[in-house]
């Protein structure tokens, strides 16, 4: 059965995804990192290590640089989930379109039981029909076991007609 990772296209996609994903995690991770420890502890923290003589500055461009960078990250994301929902839709259309004819086989097989299944219902319903005109009580020898509790032919045929009038409608099979 053709898949949808057969289709370059939306393989393509969910790996760039995937790709963008992993960098988001490393950039919450270093962000949350960079929170708790004491370089980021607080801005107190911050003027005593200037005041010491440390470079600060570094680190609060190193920490916007990374949080700007999973903002536009984040934006990224959202996009390429669409092209991946893009992508996956074209492809699930082609591997639809091409398991279409084995679909169209099975149901064109179902048919043909369903109306072997309503011939024999129909069969069963008469029979004990037939019983019951006779005056036979026949519950206790020949307990009745129809495939759809019915009691005429009517309801004996009713449901799988409405299955295959739908099968008809969608598939053109009949």
């Amino acid at each position: 059965m053709n898949r949808l990772t057969d289709h370059p296209a939306y393989v393509e996609a969910s790996r760039k995804l995937a790709e963008l994903q992993a960098r988001r995690r490393e950039l919450e991770t270093q962000l949350e990192q960079a929170r708790t420890t004491k370089a980021y502890a607080s801005e107190l923290e911050r003027e005593a290590r200037r005041m010491l003589g440390e470079d600060v500055a570094n680190d609060d461009q190193l920490l916007a640089d990374a949080r700007q960078e999973l903002r536009v990250l984040l934006h990224a994301i959202t996009m390429q989930s669409q092209a991946v929902d893009r992508a996956r839709a074209d492809a699930s259309r082609k591997v639809a379109e091409a398991n279409r004819p084995d679909y169209i086989k099975i149901i064109k097989k179902t048919v043909a039981a369903a109306k072997a299944l309503r011939a024999c219902q129909v069969e069963e319903v008469r029979f004990r029909q037939a019983l019951v005109e006779a005056d036979v009580s026949f519950g206790g020898i020949i307990p009745p076991v129809p495939m759809t509790p019915c009691q005429t032919e009517t309801e004996a045929t009713e449901r799988i007609d409405a299955w295959l009038a739908e099968a008809n409608e969608t598939y053109r099979i009949s």
